[in-house]
């Protein structure tokens, strides 16, 4: 603890319902050991923040009393909490908001860990405990990705909400909802009768809670394999007879032999006609940096001269209603331009690409900074061992940890500082390097008007490092002539 007395001690204390009576962790508990350590450190006594929660209030945004602690909270202040797991039981999220409060010039103290957030070993404590949260949330997903994968080989339904149509049972079977079922094979009859996906849309009744249908619905219905008795495997693909099917294979044909008719007279709404657009998936909004989607016009939005009807380009932002100004952006427009530029910046790797390289390439010696990390990692393994068997206690052990954690991330600062530099100088003035990179430069260039529109995405990515889309047109952040490899090409299926 610092000398001088702190302006005000905040407490934060925190109770579930499940976890109140624990030892310790009541709120008796916490407030008579908050009150024993605020007069050892010779503290005054303390503004209490008692949080009573059901368990399930992770989220800051529902913690009434601990927002009110972090508003009231100054510079100067002390907080103080009986354990880590009392301000948050997500460890992760907690040391990210504990590092905001020291931030503020406020001192945080965990009394069961030791911890002084406010000095180094705090901090690293606190990141030690984020590393081995996050590694074991991971190693769950883990295993939660594989149990959900043998269930799916199995013919069992994984998802959290079945197809219309079906229900899930405990046992995750779909079985057959009748009145839903029926709609279902209606949609189907209706469109193999001629009506399009916007008339369906229009006319088909609220089920399960949809207030409207939308033409995007009636689309994902008409193309629900489910409804086949299929069920989706761990790989991704399909096995039959996994349970009762609504839709027969005769209908379920000749709905899509009517899809297919209209669609290719131009006239109706088909999921694959936005992937034609050369910036999807790749371009971000540049005003508010979200991933712009593609969106057909509304028919008053009219068509362009070839009968398709217009695509338009729009932030994320603006389809959720999160505040973004920028609107719907015309792709075609946009799509010319970003061509234009790409065959530019095409044209000017050529012309550096084809110049003698200026520097000759240098040699180094293999990465001494490399090599201390195994060694590293074995004395860490060997102080956490001798914390298990007693030798030293959980205090010591950290101290240990978080020293070698430091001197590790120095050494792979510096080993990945040399591979980038020694991959840099190689690549500028390996003759063979840019002789393969100008030759791949040079095809690209000369083919782009007839390359597919997923090879000209795929070229557009690994040429610049970032696309934004906005009212004023698109921009590019071109990659160097260093940064790209002699072999970009093939590895994105480019050539």
């Amino acid at each position: 603890m610092r000398s001088s007395v702190p302006r005000a001690v905040r407490a934060y204390c925190r109770v579930s319902s499940a976890g109140q009576e624990r030892e310790g962790t009541s709120l008796e508990g916490q407030q008579q050991a908050i009150a024993r350590w605020c007069l050892a450190q010779g503290l005054p006594a303390p503004t209490l923040y008692v949080e009573v929660e059901s368990g399930s209030a992770e989220k800051i945004e529902a913690r009434a009393e601990q927002l009110r602690l972090l508003a009231e909270a100054e510079e100067g202040d002390v907080v103080v909490v009986v354990a880590v797991d009392r301000w948050s039981r997500d460890i992760v999220h907690g040391v990210s908001s504990v590092r905001a409060v020291v931030a503020r010039g406020i001192r945080w103290h965990s009394i069961r860990e030791g911890i002084d957030a406010a000095t180094q070993h705090g901090d690293s404590t606190l990141g030690i405990m984020a590393w081995t949260a996050d590694q074991e949330r991971a190693r769950i997903r883990d295993r939660t990705v594989g149990r959900r994968r043998e269930l799916a080989d199995a013919g069992l339904y994984v998802g959290s909400k079945p197809s219309l149509g079906y229900a899930r049972t405990k046992e995750r079977r779909l079985v057959v909802v009748p009145e839903e079922a029926a709609l279902v094979v209606e949609v189907f009859e209706r469109c193999v009768d001629g009506e399009s996906l916007v008339e369906l849309a229009a006319t088909l009744p609220p089920i399960r809670g949809r207030a409207r249908w939308t033409v995007k619905s009636v689309y994902t219905v008409l193309h629900c394999r489910y409804l086949l008795g299929e069920s989706r495997r761990g790989d991704g693909t399909w096995q039959p007879d996994t349970h009762p099917a609504i839709i027969s294979r005769d209908l379920w044909d000749r709905a899509h032999e009517a899809l297919r008719k209209r669609v290719a007279g131009g006239r109706k709404y088909t999921q694959g006609d936005s992937a034609r657009r050369l910036l999807r998936g790749i371009a971000a909004c540049s005003a508010c940096g979200r991933l712009v989607s593609v969106r057909f016009g509304s028919p008053r939005q009219g068509n362009d001269g070839d009968g398709i009807r217009v695509h338009y380009y729009v932030c994320r932002g603006v389809l959720t209603g999160d505040g973004c100004a920028e609107g719907w952006i015309r792709a075609h427009p946009i799509d010319a331009e970003a061509s234009k530029l790409a065959l530019a910046r095409l044209e000017e790797l050529r012309e550096e690409l084809a110049r003698p390289a200026t520097k000759a390439p240098v040699k180094r010696k293999p990465s001494a900074a490399a090599g201390h990390l195994p060694r590293i990692e074995e004395r860490r393994r060997k102080v956490v061992d001798l914390h298990l068997d007693g030798g030293i206690d959980r205090a010591e052990m950290d101290r240990r940890v978080a020293l070698l954690d430091e001197e590790a991330a120095k050494h792979r600062l510096v080993a990945a500082r040399e591979q980038a530099t020694a991959a840099a100088e190689a690549s500028a003035a390996d003759p063979e390097r840019r002789k393969a990179l100008l030759k791949n430069v040079r095809a690209i260039r000369a083919a782009w008007a007839r390359l597919p529109v997923e090879k000209r995405q795929n070229a557009l990515a690994a040429l610049a490092h970032r696309v934004e889309i906005g009212r004023s047109g698109v921009r590019f952040e071109w990659r160097s002539a260093v940064e790209l490899d002699g072999a970009w090409t093939e590895r994105r299926g480019i050539t």
